[in-house]
């Protein structure tokens, strides 16, 4: 029985607890909870990884969510990539993107829905995404 972890976006089993262990003390701290799990189970279960669960930091999630929305500023990101980096769903995406919006220092409202390559989704608002390039560009997340 292995241990499924992902780390920056690629999945490592590991054969051990000590294993984990050594990959956190590497990158550092879970930022999720599912970032670690036993990789047995999830494969007997029908469980899909979460392709967005990272091992880092914390605001490491946050920071990484900042850029891609700045980056895809005029489509704006997709529901299910946002849904995935914040463990939100659906109905709850508004939600987490407002304490997401706090807790990286923009305003609850810094959100819009938007509708990139046809799918649901969000972008920042023009006085959010200014501040989002000030806050990337002073490295504060």
């Amino acid at each position: 029985m292995g241990y499924l972890v992902r780390v920056r976006g690629v999945e490592i089993e590991c054969a051990t607890l000590d294993d984990v262990d050594e990959l956190i003390e590497r990158y550092g701290q879970i930022g999720q909870a599912d970032s670690v799990r036993n990789s047995q189970r999830a494969e007997n279960s029908g469980a899909r990884a979460n392709p967005n669960a990272v091992v880092g930091g914390p605001g490491t999630t946050d920071k990484a969510l900042l850029k891609q929305l700045v980056q895809s500023s005029e489509h704006g990101v997709s529901s299910g990539m946002i849904g995935g980096m914040l463990s939100a769903e659906r109905k709850g995406i508004p939600t987490a993107l407002s304490k997401w919006a706090d807790r990286v220092g923009l305003p609850q409202d810094a959100c819009i829905p938007s509708r990139p390559g046809g799918k649901r989704g969000w972008k920042l608002n023009e006085g959010a995404l200014a501040a989002a390039r000030e806050i990337l560009s002073h490295g504060s997340t």
